[in-house]
C-alpha cells in the first residue's frame, strides 16, 4: 500500500511542472481605428461628374472598434474622396 501511495505522489508531483515559457505580448489595440471586417466592390459606369466616361468604385463596408467592439455598417464611395478599404485596415467613416 505504501509503494502504491509513493507512486501516485510522484506521478502528482511531476505533473504540476510550471510552464516556464513566456507567452508572447499581444499588441494594445488601437482604439481610434475602425478596422475594416469586410468590404464590397462594386464598379460604375460614368465619372462622379455625371459624364459617361470613365468608372468609379462604391460598395458597403463594415468595420469594428478593438476597443468598443462597435461594429458599424458603412458605406464607401470613390466620387467622396474614400480609397477602397482593404480587410485589417483603418477606415474612418
Amino acid at each position: 500500500m505504501k509503494f502504491f501511495t509513493l507512486i501516485f505522489t510522484l506521478v502528482i508531483i511531476t505533473g504540476c511542472k510550471k510552464n516556464n515559457k513566456n507567452p508572447e505580448p499581444t499588441p494594445e489595440p488601437d482604439c481610434n481605428c475602425d478596422r475594416v471586417v469586410q468590404v464590397s466592390y462594386f464598379t460604375s459606369i460614368g465619372n462622379c461628374s455625371g459624364t459617361s466616361s470613365g468608372t468609379y468604385g462604391f460598395g458597403p463596408v463594415v468595420t469594428i472598434n478593438d476597443c468598443s467592439e462597435i461594429q458599424i455598417n458603412g458605406n464607401w464611395n470613390e466620387c467622396e474622396g474614400d480609397a477602397p478599404p482593404v480587410v485589417g485596415e483603418c477606415f474612418n467613416h
